[in-house]
């Protein structure tokens, strides 16, 4: 078999694994140093009321899931139902948000510190943030 032959095997292979899912990328690319991380610092620091993080965010979403260093990738895949990042464990040392629309995955935010806490890793589009001392935010359910 000729050397262009054989590229063509391996590229058409890549190509057909991809398909099927076989070679997984993350359903979106994680964002760091996000504007909405900008502003959950502000809200952290500065206190006041509960408010809805919806207000805090500038897209789009009606369920957001909450994770920490140290999570393994299989039980973020199995709660969000997509890869979200390739290594086997959450590296970074801070809160991982990663927010869905109807299912699908439309931000992954990896949060510089883990000031996001909440009882549970989902909560709905509805959820309440919460000052909670120390510049913690912690996620609420809406009275």
């Amino acid at each position: 078999m000729t050397a262009f032959r054989a590229a063509l095997v391996i590229v058409f292979t890549c190509i057909a694994m991809a398909g099927c899912g076989l070679l997984k990328r993350p359903a979106v690319e994680l964002t760091f140093e996000d504007p909405v991380e900008v502003k959950l610092n502000a809200f952290s620091e500065d206190g006041g009321p509960p408010r809805p993080l919806r207000d805090l965010t500038d897209f789009d979403w009606d369920e957001v899931h909450v994770f920490y260093e140290g999570d393994a990738r299989e039980e973020v895949e199995d709660i969000v139902g997509d890869l979200v990042f390739e290594d086997d464990y959450y590296g970074s040392s801070g809160s991982l948000l990663v927010f869905e629309k109807e299912g699908a995955v439309v931000k992954a935010l990896a949060m510089s510190g883990e000031f996001v806490r909440g009882a549970g890793p989902s909560w709905p589009g509805d959820v309440l943030l919460e000052p909670y001392g120390l510049g913690y935010l912690r996620l609420v359910e809406p009275q």
